[in-house]
């Protein structure tokens, strides 16, 4: 079902603000605000930031999945009989992510350290990923005759990513970019 325009105006309004206030927390630190100082911070009361954003966590959340990739989407573009690997499907799917970061690497390691600082985000993110990984495992299977293989693959795929960010915030002088390809290199993408 499409949205109405008031109904994509209203998220575009959440996607704005939640990123505003994920740039707050990163800036202050999660812990060091409060939501009436987020509020303030982005130029509204505390009521909108509850009807709009919920909790500080659901703000980060959404600032996260409003701005994510549908890696499910990426493969599905690409044109039928593509000749790639499943890992190398995998490594497709992840480089819209990897050019956001290679775009901005300061703001996507600052929306890490944030995210990594608490430990209720990163296990709400993780809980959200099951469902990407899930659609990732679709489109892989719909290019496949094995569709427990392609499941495999997007789980195992999306872990070596994980790992990937967790590689380069141990050292963010590395670029994003060549973190991701050692770390699929070593799968055969």
């Amino acid at each position: 079902m499409t949205m109405d325009v008031r109904g994509r105006a209203r998220e575009a309004f959440r996607a704005e603000l939640a990123e505003a206030v994920l740039a707050v927390f990163a800036e202050h630190g999660f812990h060091n605000v409060t939501v009436e100082q987020a509020a303030h911070a982005v130029g509204i009361s505390r009521a909108t930031f509850f009807r709009h954003l919920g909790t500080k966590e659901d703000a980060v959340i959404l600032a996260v999945e409003f701005s994510s990739i549908d890696y499910a989407e990426v493969i599905r573009a690409l044109p039928s009989g593509d000749p790639r690997s499943g890992w190398a499907l995998v490594r497709v799917a992840v480089e819209p992510t990897v050019l956001r970061v290679e775009d901005d690497p300061a703001r996507q390691l600052s929306r890490l350290e944030v995210i990594n600082a608490e430990p209720s985000l990163r296990a709400k993110l993780a809980e959200s990923r099951l469902e990407k990984v899930e659609r990732l495992g679709k489109a892989i299977g719909e290019r496949m005759d094995d569709a427990l293989g392609a499941r495999v693959l997007a789980a195992t795929g999306m872990a070596a990513f994980d790992l990937s960010w967790s590689e380069w915030i141990a050292d963010p002088a590395t670029s994003f970019r060549d973190v991701v390809d050692r770390i699929f290199g070593r799968l055969g993408a």
